[in-house]
């Protein structure tokens, strides 16, 4: 499942919760890293790491919780619900607390030019293996 449908299944199941007498905000976090090592030219080792986490915020009353986790899943989010709306009674209210407005996302219009490679992620080793090679090669040619 996409890191989208799985905010969006969160989201409408906090809506389901909420029934207007309480606010969230759901942070859903998933990275993937890939690494080679090459020592005297040869292959030395292969990395992958795959990681995920949430994070949770009610608003209720002007109590507001917070809790995170592992993993980005609607039950990690639903065990984070129950441990935060447990605790929100036994906090101060306070009139003044409030959750950021969401703003219109203006893009990232550097993004395309930077050096991120969706290929990285769904190329088999072989091939990223040829790549740096020959990107090895290219610096190794270049003269200042």
């Amino acid at each position: 499942m996409s890191l989208r449908e799985a905010a969006q299944n969160c989201i409408d199941w906090l809506h389901r919760q909420a029934k207007g007498a309480l606010e969230a905000e759901v942070y859903l976090s998933r990275g993937e890293e890939r690494g080679i090592e090459r020592r005297d030219g040869k292959l030395d080792g292969i990395q992958q790491a795959v990681s995920e986490g949430v994070g949770l915020r009610l608003l209720s009353g002007g109590r507001m919780g917070f809790a995170c986790a592992g993993g980005a899943t609607l039950e990690t989010v639903q065990r984070l619900y129950g441990e935060i709306f447990e605790q929100l009674s036994h906090l101060e209210a306070d009139a003044h607390k409030e959750l950021a407005q969401p703003q219109p996302d203006p893009g990232d219009q550097s993004l395309g030019q930077s050096l991120w490679d969706a290929a990285l992620f769904s190329e088999g080793w072989d091939s990223i293996t040829t790549k740096l090679e020959k990107h090895y090669r290219d610096i190794q040619d270049f003269e200042f």
